[in-house]
C-alpha cells in the first residue's frame, strides 16, 4: 500500500506538529500557526468519496493500532472499503496552497533570533536549537509579542540536535565537541527544565533515546549510553550504567565502514554488506543487552556511505537521507524513495496522533507523506521501524 502524501506550498525551513496544530517556520524567519483539524476538514470535503481515508492518514494515525478499532476494521463490510478508499488517496495529487487568508492559518512573527539547526515541542514549550545554544518558550504563546518574557536560555553551547524522551522525564541534546548532554524535566522550574547533565564526553552531533538509554552518534562513530531503572523507596529511578562503544554493539567483526543508528528496540548497521538490525532489551536482565533481529542485502540501496546525510527510525521503517534523496526501509518489507535535495526532514515517534506522518521540506514546498502500511504489519516481527 502506498504512502499517501499532501503538499504544501511555501518555503519552509521546519516544521513540528503537536496536539492538533501544525506549526511551520518559513525561510524569511516567520512562524505560521495552522489548526490542523480545521485544515484536514477543508482537504476531506474536497475528496467526499474517500474523506475517512483523508482523516485517518492526517490526523488520526493512531487508529487502526487500536484493538478495539482492528476488530471492528476487519469486519468483511467494512475493511474493503476502508482499504480502497485508502488506495484511492494515495494516488490522487493533493496540493494545496494555504495562507493566513484561510481562517486556521496565521502568520506570526518567529520568536528566536536564529534560523534553529533543530526544534522539538516537550511538555508544551516549544524548544529550538542552535550555534547559539537551546532556548524555550511556551508554545501556547509562540510568536505573540509575550513570548520573550517567558524565553528560557538553556545552554550555551552550539546545538545541533535535541531529542525529547517518552520514558525518561528528560531533554536530550547533540552538542558537537561538548559532546551528549541531558536535562531533566521539572515543571517548577523555568524552563520547566534542570541545568544540563553531561552524560558522554564524546563528540556527538546526532541523539535518540532508546527507552531510558541514549544513543548519541557523530554518524560515524556511535556509543550507547545506558541507564537501567531500579526501585527505591517503592519508586524507580533511573541510573547511569555504563557507555558502550559501536565495537561492542554490534558483536560480528565491525566493517572497515559503517553507519550505527537506532530508536526505542532497534539498533541498525549499514554497510557495504547491507544491513544488520539488533534488539535492545531494557527490561530483562537475564538476556544479552542486544540481540541479532535479522540482515538484509537485497535491498536496491547503493551503500554509497560516504553520501548519507542523516539517518532516523518510526514506526512505519527507518530512514536514510542522501544528498539527492531520501529513503524509507518500510515494516513491510517494500522500499520507498523520495528524490530530490532536503531543506529538513522530521518525524514524529512520540505522538499519538502523527507517528505516521514523515515532513519533507523541499525549496518549494512541504509534503506531509503518510504512511498507512505499517497498521497491517506484525509488530513483533518487524525488521524495519521500532514496534507500536
Amino acid at each position: 500500500m502506498h504512502p499517501v502524501k499532501l503538499k504544501i506550498e511555501g518555503s519552509f525551513w521546519d516544521s513540528q506538529i503537536y496536539s492538533g496544530e501544525l506549526i511551520l517556520i518559513d525561510i524569511n524567519g516567520s512562524l505560521h500557526r495552522i489548526n490542523w483539524n480545521e485544515a484536514i476538514d477543508v482537504i476531506a470535503n474536497k475528496f467526499p468519496n474517500f474523506e475517512t481515508a483523508v482523516r485517518v492518514s492526517f490526523s488520526d494515525g493512531e487508529l487502526f493500532y487500536n484493538p478495539k478499532v482492528i476488530k471492528i476494521f476487519n469486519d468483511h463490510a467494512i475493511k474493503p472499503v476502508i482499504i480502497s478508499q485508502l488506495d484511492s488517496l494515495s494516488k490522487s495529487n493533493i496540493t494545496e496552497k494555504f495562507s493566513n487568508k484561510n481562517s486556521f492559518w496565521h502568520e506570526e512573527v518567529y520568536p528566536f533570533s536564529f534560523l534553529p539547526s533543530d526544534t522539538e515541542i516537550y511538555y508544551n514549550r516549544f524548544f529550538a536549537a542552535g550555534e547559539e545554544g537551546l532556548y524555550s518558550t511556551p508554545k501556547s504563546g509562540i510568536g505573540s509579542k509575550y513570548s520573550s518574557n517567558d524565553m528560557t536560555r538553556h545552554i550555551d553551547s552550539n546545538v545541533l540536535q535535541v531529542k525529547a524522551s517518552e520514558n525518561a522525564s528528560s531533554v536530550a541534546i547533540a552538542a558537537g565537541n561538548d559532546g551528549l548532554f541531558e536535562f531533566q524535566f521539572d515543571r517548577y522550574v523555568k524552563g520547566n527544565l534542570k541545568r544540563e547533565k553531561s552524560i558522554a564526553s564524546i563528540p556527538c552531533n546526532i541523539c535518540d533515546w532508546a527507552f531510558q538509554s541514549v544513543i548519541g552518534s557523530t554518524l560515524y562513530n556511535t556509543f550507547f549510553v545506558k541507564f537501567r531503572e531500579e526501585k527505591k523507596d517503592d519508586k524507580k529511578i533511573r541510573i547511569f550504567d555504563e557507555i558502550i562503544h559501536d565495537n561492542d554493539i554490534f558483536l560480528s567483526q565491525k566493517n572497515k565502514k559503517s553507519i550505527i543508528w537506532g530508536a526505542r528496540e532497534k539498533i541498525y548497521r549499514y554497510s557495504e554488506a547491507g544491513f544488520e538490525v539488533l534488539d535492545y532489551n531494557n527490561k530483562n536482565k537475564k538476556k544479552p543487552t542486544f540481540s541479532f533481529k535479522g540482515s538484509v542485502t537485497s535491498y536496491n540501496v547503493q551503500p554509497d556511505l560516504d553520501d548519507v546525510i542523516s539517518t532516523g527510525v518510526a514506526p512505519f521503517g527507518t530512514i536514510v537521507e542522501f544528498s539527492d534523496k531520501l529513503i524509507v526501509l518500510r515494516s513491510d518489507g517494500e522500499i520507498e524513495t523520495f528524490p530530490g535535495e532536503l531543506v529538513h526532514w522530521r518525524t514524529f515517534p512520540r505522538s499519538e496522533h502523527y507517528s505516521n506522518q514523515l515532513h519533507l521540506i523541499y525549496e518549494d514546498r512541504l509534503e506531509v507523506v503518510s504512511f498507512i502500511h505499517d497498521y497491517f504489519v506484525e509488530q513483533d516481527e518487524k525488521i524495519f521501524g521500532f514496534t507500536r
